[in-house]
């Protein structure tokens, strides 16, 4: 037998017994080295993939991912709950803001002409929606004299007076203490 691979090897390649076994040598050293090369790479990559595994398993013992995941899930829907909370409490603030007195504005004058140092003044306190008091105060002499107006959306149903007007025009110019959101 050993006799019929020598004869083939030298009728078809033309290599001696000796040759052969020097390439067999030399091909298998190289499909070695290439095998090496693939199992270091291999390794980095577990290592790498170990590490991950462990720093997301930290402090956690006996834990199986699954369960880890879905906790986590659990965790993000309830701060979205929170979440969720939160911003319907702000839009009861924002609704309990829009009654709440708001926009103010103070005209001083003198409401006599033998008055000096303008003690007389014209109040507008109002909510977001222009709705509120105009307070009126007279000093004079003889004594000190207040009227209150109702205002209803930005408008009094008896007349104002010129210093009056200013106050109301001046509160309901004023911005908002917050903006709407656009949803």
């Amino acid at each position: 037998m050993y006799q019929t691979i020598v004869e083939f090897l030298n009728n078809h390649f033309g290599l001696t017994m000796e040759q052969f076994l020097f390439v067999a040598v030399g091909v298998s050293l190289i499909i070695n080295a290439i095998l090496f090369l693939w199992n270091i790479i291999q390794q980095v990559g577990i290592r790498k993939t170990k590490k991950r595994y462990e720093n997301l398993m930290r402090g956690k013992k006996d834990v199986d991912l699954e369960e880890l995941i879905l906790s986590k899930f659990a965790e993000v829907e309830e701060l979205q709950d929170i979440i969720d909370d939160h911003e319907d409490m702000m839009e009861e603030l924002r609704e309990d803001l829009d009654m709440n007195f708001s926009k103010s504005a103070l005209v001083r004058y003198d409401a006599f002409d033998a008055m000096a140092g303008k003690l007389s003044f014209a109040l507008a306190i109002l909510n977001q929606n222009d709705t509120g008091y105009l307070l009126n105060v007279l000093y004079g002499r003889e004594g000190c004299y207040t009227y209150v107006k109702e205002i209803v959306e930005g408008q009094s149903e008896i007349e104002l007076s010129e210093e009056e007007a200013e106050a109301l025009q001046k509160a309901i110019e004023q911005a908002p203490y917050y903006e709407e959101e656009d949803k």
